[in-house]
């Protein structure tokens, strides 16, 4: 009954969580997690539970729950392949492979976690001074 709404809110939840992990390593890049803790908890809390997702079930939790609603009210439309892929697909027309949208999402990943370590060891040698 409620299963198309829901699928929309968590398709629109999943959007927004895309556009946190990849752009969002620019504020780890340029060192602004010192005034958004914030943002970089919630940055590693989503792509850890994203890569144990991937680990497990070859998707992103978020596309499973969300093409398991669509697919209970209407069987025939709902798409196979990942999010990123189906929407970028869908609203762009740009056909994205899905070893290129999981490669980018380590490669931003793995840019996050060097720009963290660069940043934070840079504070702290400038603390101890």
């Amino acid at each position: 009954m409620y299963g198309k709404f829901l699928a929309d809110v968590i398709a629109v939840s999943h959007g927004l969580m895309v556009i946190m992990l990849l752009p969002g390593v620019l504020v780890f890049v340029f060192g602004l997690t010192r005034k958004y803790r914030w943002f970089r908890i919630g940055y590693y809390l989503a792509t850890v539970l994203t890569v144990l997702s991937y680990l497990f079930t070859q998707l992103c939790f978020l596309t499973t729950w969300e093409t398991w609603l669509r697919n209970r009210y209407d069987s025939v439309n709902t798409y196979t392949d990942g999010f990123v892929y189906h929407y970028v697909n869908k609203f762009f027309g740009i056909e994205l492979s899905s070893d290129f949208i999981f490669y980018a999402f380590i490669v931003a990943f793995v840019m996050a976690i060097i720009s963290d370590l660069f940043w934070s060891t840079r504070r702290r040698i400038k603390h101890k001074s």
